[in-house]
């Protein structure tokens, strides 16, 4: 089933980037987001000022309000996961394959990579 709302497909979106679990997302987990969703040449500082901002609370995290919030309010990233709804899609035969291909097609983070 391919006509999931785009509250499930940002829910989805956020779970899988959540790699540590925690339910918030932190500034590694967010950059991996928007590498992913809108490849550009954002260097670090401009991605760390996007995340500060997302994070309106101001706790050092990203909750699923704050990350719906953002999405909706940026047509370009909300297209993305639009187009990524046919991939978050459960399927009834593996529903541990939208998980393991996420895994798979999320960036390393910057700490995992050495120059």
């Amino acid at each position: 089933n391919t006509n999931l709302s785009s509250e499930t497909i940002f829910e989805r979106v956020y779970s899988i980037f959540d790699v540590d679990g925690d339910g918030y997302l932190n500034l590694n987990e967010f950059e991996a987001i928007l590498r992913k969703a809108c490849p550009s040449n954002e260097q670090s500082p401009e991605i760390k000022h996007i995340f500060e901002h997302v994070d309106t609370n101001k706790d050092g995290k990203i909750a699923l309000e704050e990350f719906v919030k953002y999405v909706r309010e940026n047509p370009k990233m909300a297209e993305s996961f639009d187009s990524w709804r046919r991939a978050l899609a459960p399927s009834a035969s593996d529903p541990t394959a939208l998980i393991t291909t996420a895994k798979k097609q999320t960036p390393a983070k910057a700490s995992d990579t050495k120059r």
